[in-house]
């Protein structure tokens, strides 16, 4: 099967630990299994571990908001 973004052939079923940067702070999101390019370093996901990945990250999101309302609102 051929990569989606690059062409590259070669796609990897594995399971890895994802990083995810949001406004200069880092989470890792454990344990996500996809198909990944050696190439270019993409992942596809089946639809259930995309939403669980969307989760984490949303979760991540919201924390990392909320933590910097809260030094802007302890600022004011």
């Amino acid at each position: 099967m051929k990569c989606p973004v690059c062409g590259g052939p070669g796609l990897v079923r594995d399971t890895r630990n994802l990083q995810y940067n949001y406004h200069g702070h880092t989470a890792t999101i454990p344990d996500v299994t996809g198909e990944f390019c050696n190439a270019c370093g993409e992942v596809t996901l089946d639809a259930a571990e995309a939403k669980r990945y969307s989760e984490a990250v949303d979760a991540f999101v919201a924390h990392v908001d909320a933590a910097e309302d809260a030094r802007t609102t302890a600022r004011a």
